[in-house]
């Protein structure tokens, strides 16, 4: 199974280290609010000025002493598309709600992630909890209502796009097996690698 959530880690670590001296451990990481990734530097730095050549990187900002990193849409496209290169496990019996809900919303098609920041967080929890081999209840009630901040027929039309999100969640939670409660990212990553509050870290 490609490993989206520790490539993207290892890779943003070394982007700080390279700017500040300081280098985050994976378990410094959190997810604010919204799509960003925060971190807290041991010691004060600043970096919204800092150069970045890592293209899916959208912004560098802080808050209340922590690092917030946002990811571009291309990058969540890009990773639906990486991910829907894996097989699509089979459909079992014993599948869980989550598992056909996503399995409905996969007949709308394969259309690329939309840049819906409520979708993409849902995307990246679902990657989360790929990597640590656990479903946690905030990822599977991000990914049941990750249509619901629509109404209507703005609704109807987000859950038309959302067939190959649904695609590629299915193959991140195929590695999971209980779902009731290095790799093929390199080619987003430059060969050279550049070498509070943090808004509801989770």
């Amino acid at each position: 199974m490609i490993n989206i959530y520790a490539d993207v880690i290892a890779t943003l670590s070394d982007f700080i280290f390279a700017q500040t001296g300081q280098r985050p451990k994976a378990r410094d990481w959190r997810l604010g609010k919204d799509t960003a990734l925060a971190v807290k530097p041991q010691e004060q730095c600043r970096m919204q000025n800092a150069e970045c050549r890592i293209g899916w990187i959208s912004n560098i900002r802080e808050k209340n002493g922590w690092l917030l990193i946002d990811l571009s849409d291309a990058f969540y496209a890009r990773a639906c598309e990486i991910l829907r290169e894996e097989e699509l496990p089979q459909q079992r019996e014993d599948e869980s709600y989550l598992q056909n809900r996503l399995r409905i919303l996969m007949r709308q098609g394969r259309a690329p992630c939309p840049p819906d920041p409520i979708v993409q967080r849902a995307l990246w929890l679902a990657i989360r909890c790929a990597h640590r081999g656990r479903l946690t209840p905030e990822a599977e009630r991000a990914i049941l209502t990750m249509s619901h901040h629509k109404s209507g027929r703005e609704r109807i039309e987000l859950e038309r796009r959302l067939g190959g999100v649904a695609e590629a969640m299915l193959i991140l939670f195929s590695g999971i097996r209980d779902l009731e409660s290095g790799n093929q990212f390199h080619n987003l990553i430059p060969q050279h690698r550049r070498g509070g509050d943090a808004e509801g870290q989770q």
